[in-house]
């Protein structure tokens, strides 16, 4: 089970259509082509159309049915991730999602497991910064099984304090890194934290102390946690596949039993471009070989439009910086831009990992790069480029059964909103004259870099370490030599 990081998330997610709430009732079939709307289309069959019902406890489920294969996958999403905690208290889902398995009244873990095993099948669960999922996929001749163990998990939570101190030990296990107090302590020191943890925290995405205690936690505060989050206005049931109104009838019934209570307010995380100039690593921070600098920017999120527009943005600096950095120059390996979505805030990072003798150059070929995209853009010829392999590639992300489910679950908060962006529909209408007006509005005005790069090389370290070795030894000898010259007779 994985600890994560942010929503970060894939090309096609949040959404990609208008969905329609009913009870069920699937969304209507798209229109015709006319003369506005290209004839083409990229999605398989539907991939834009799923089914809704509400249940009278605040729970909702969503369908999508797919019978290219006897399968089911379905997605139990808790809108609650590490965000919605102090820094304190970050671990807290993540220790509510292993006892979900392992602290259970009416299954072991281990049967669980089995279970879903001879069900052709796999279990999992995931906690992110925004929310938490179960990842549960069958074949559909067990999919009545296979939603009552979701709500069964829900229902039978009933975690001991022996529990809650167990599964701390596997959470700690699972970061790999010892939760003593004097490691939680040197997390926290500023002088120990790399440039992108100083960055993150400026900004607000992240916390100041490192790495996120556990050992801390008791079992009052895990299900007071439970209590609060794990309620059927708080969640959202997720299934793709061959489901049929039997299964569908099962899910409906398995989770109405489960008793209504308010939903939790839910805030998004205050992101924001930090003030001061560029971020370095701290002296005691990093070991790594490598070198690592990157530019980051932060602008505020104003619409899906900006942000799918910056994804072809993303797109070219993928392809111009492994071009330049890595085929022409071979100084960086694997020099990636990525997007990312923070709630109110989208940021912006482009990243190359190189030796410390092209370290200066990598820099100042960062800040050259994010200034080009301000001041002039991506040419008309990219654009259409870009704009057209991003269609081409859109069937990609519904391949499997397993990945429209994990479209849907991605995009749990645009389905509350009213409905899932059409992204298709976007790309196919968007001309270069409104791309120009999003990427003006929405590129970050501002970009600092972001030097990952240890103060003290690792090769620096061993030799310090060896100098102190050789000099304590030396000054050792030499006490031992006084010692015993003051002793010898005569």
């Amino acid at each position: 089970m994985k600890y994560l990081l942010p929503l970060a998330l894939a090309l096609l997610c949040p959404g990609l259509a208008q969905a329609i709430a009913a009870t069920p009732t699937p969304t209507a079939a798209p229109a015709q082509p006319t003369a506005t709307q290209p004839a083409e289309t990229f999605l398989p069959a539907g991939a834009l159309q799923y089914e809704e019902i509400r249940l009278d406890n605040g729970m909702r489920i969503v369908v999508q049915r797919a019978h290219s294969a006897p399968y089911v996958s379905a997605r139990l999403v808790i809108k609650t991730g590490t965000d919605h905690f102090s820094c304190e208290t970050r671990e807290l889902p993540h220790l509510v999602e292993h006892l979900l398995f392992s602290a259970n009244a009416d299954m072991e873990e281990g049967d669980i497991d089995d279970q879903v095993n001879s069900w052709g099948g796999a279990i999992n669960a995931f906690t992110y910064a925004e929310q938490t999922d179960v990842v549960l996929d069958a074949h559909a001749q067990f999919q009545a099984e296979a939603m009552q163990l979701l709500a069964t998990m829900i229902a039978g939570f009933a975690p001991d304090d022996a529990d809650v101190a167990r599964e701390a030990d596997v959470v700690e296990r699972e970061s790999g890194i010892l939760h003593t107090p004097l490691r939680l302590w040197w997390s926290a020191q500023p002088v120990t934290h790399l440039a992108g943890t100083r960055f993150a925290i400026a900004a607000g995405i992240a916390c100041g102390n490192g790495v996120p205690p556990v050992h801390n936690l008791r079992g009052e505060d895990v299900r007071a946690a439970f209590a609060t989050y794990y309620v059927p206005a708080n969640m959202m049931l997720v299934i793709a596949g061959d489901i049929s109104d039997a299964g569908l009838d099962a899910a409906r019934s398995a989770f109405a039993a489960l008793p209504a209570r308010p939903a939790p307010a839910l805030h998004p995380l205050p992101v924001s471009m930090p003030a001061g100039n560029d971020f370095e690593s701290g002296w005691l921070s990093g070991t790594a070989n490598l070198d690592a600098p990157s530019a980051m920017g932060i602008s505020p999120f104003h619409d899906w439009e900006g942000y799918y527009a910056l994804l072809l943005v993303e797109s070219w600096l993928n392809d111009r910086m492994f071009r330049e950095l890595r085929s022409e120059r071979g100084i960086a390996y694997t020099p990636s831009a990525t997007v990312n979505y923070h709630g109110t805030a989208l940021s912006i990072t482009l990243e190359a990992q190189t030796n410390s003798v092209d370290t200066a150059f990598t820099r100042d070929y960062l800040r050259d790069l994010v200034t080009e995209v301000q001041q002039n853009g991506i040419s008309e010829s990219d654009f259409e480029h870009l704009r057209r392999a991003t269609l081409l590639g859109m069937a990609q992300s519904f391949e499997r059964i397993s990945d429209r489910a994990d479209y849907l679950a991605a995009s749990v908060r645009e389905i509350e909103s009213g409905g899932l962006f059409q992204t298709e529909d976007f790309y196919s209408r968007l001309d270069y004259a409104r791309f120009r007006v999003l990427l003006a509005r929405d590129w970050p005005a501002r970009f600092v870099v972001v030097d990952n790069s240890p103060r003290i090389s690792w090769s620096a370290r061993v030799w310090l370490l060896g100098g102190s070795v050789l000099l304590l030894c030396t000054g050792l000898a030499l006490l031992v030599w006084r010692r015993l010259r003051d002793v010898r007779p005569g």
